[in-house]
């Protein structure tokens, strides 16, 4: 009954902090909008492009998921996803940064990638992209042959003893083979498409930081500081979306399949498999909800004071 209380509440206590969450970083960057009307159209600009980017990653990933046969799909559409997204806010900031520029006038300054990272964010996304490429590695080692010969079953063995007819016992090997488990069929998808999201994320990344401004403008610096952490969070926010949910793809595909696979083997190496595969979900879960939070209410781009 309590395990029974606890699946029901847990996602409604989760989904009640994501919202008041939500709610509290609704706010607008604040600046003078008669004085600087060219920041005004970039940031429309950025927004409205995040927001059409994120229903066309939606679209790409239903699409993406069911183009190739025996669910492969599915480990490559959240990097096609991703990558409409990612795409999706550099062309809004190409298309509307010149407006918040004045031609010929421009200040000595040195702007730097991680003056407009968020720290956290992007901690969390190196973090769980390393837990991927392990998880990732490993099935792609453990996997075996299914019936048509692609690497997509988990297979084991082991030993038990059964009585013989003469009153004797008898050791004999018995196995088990499961799937689909994320072998290299599956992972395949993931070498192709996460690396395009990383090198879109970088040049992202690598553009708002670097595209012109006046930055002699005291009044115009702060602002436009701020659009750019808004928008580098949104990049590094795709770039975490693609990675949380391909990582949640290979653990729970994994988990599924070494369930009851105990005993063919040691039973406390597959608890620990298990439960190492349980918790990679369970972050992959709760940084994807972050990073969907953090696309759908891009906040005001401000730092607070350390």
């Amino acid at each position: 009954m309590f395990a029974l209380m606890s699946l029901i509440l847990l996602p409604i206590i989760v989904a009640a902090v994501l919202i008041l969450w939500a709610v509290r970083r609704n706010r607008a960057i604040v600046f003078d909008e008669d004085q600087y009307p060219g920041l005004v159209a970039l940031r429309r600009s950025t927004v409205t492009a995040r927001y059409a980017g994120l229903a066309a990653g939606v679209a790409v990933f239903i699409v993406v998921a069911n183009l190739s046969r025996l669910g492969r799909g599915l480990f490559l559409a959240p990097a096609a996803a991703g990558a409409v997204l990612v795409l999706a806010v550099m062309i809004g900031q190409q298309l509307a940064y010149g407006s918040a520029r004045t031609t010929g006038v421009a200040g000595v300054e040195h702007r730097r990638i991680r003056d407009y990272l968020p720290r956290s964010l992007t901690v969390a996304v190196v973090l769980f992209l390393a837990v991927l490429a392990a998880s990732a590695a490993w099935t792609t080692l453990a996997a075996s042959p299914d019936d048509f010969g692609l690497y997509r079953a988990f297979a084991v063995t082991g030993t038990e003893i059964i009585a013989t007819e003469t009153g004797g016992h008898e050791v004999v090997t018995v196995g088990s083979r499961r799937g689909p488990f994320p072998g290299a069929f599956y992972t395949s998808m993931l070498a192709l498409g996460l690396p395009i999201v990383l090198v879109l994320g970088a040049i992202g990344l690598w553009l708002t930081a670097r595209r012109p401004r006046n930055g002699a403008d005291p009044g115009l610096v702060p602002a436009d500081d701020a659009l750019r952490r808004q928008t580098a969070e949104g990049i590094m926010a795709a770039v975490g979306l693609a990675v949380s949910i391909s990582l949640l793809g290979v653990a729970v595909g994994a988990a599924i399949s070494l369930k009851g696979m105990a005993e063919y083997g040691v039973y406390l190496n597959y608890a620990l498999a298990m439960a190492a595969l349980g918790a990679a979900a369970l972050g992959a879960l709760a940084l994807a909800s972050w990073c969907a939070v953090l696309v759908l209410v891009p906040g005001s781009g401000t730092v607070k004071p350390s």
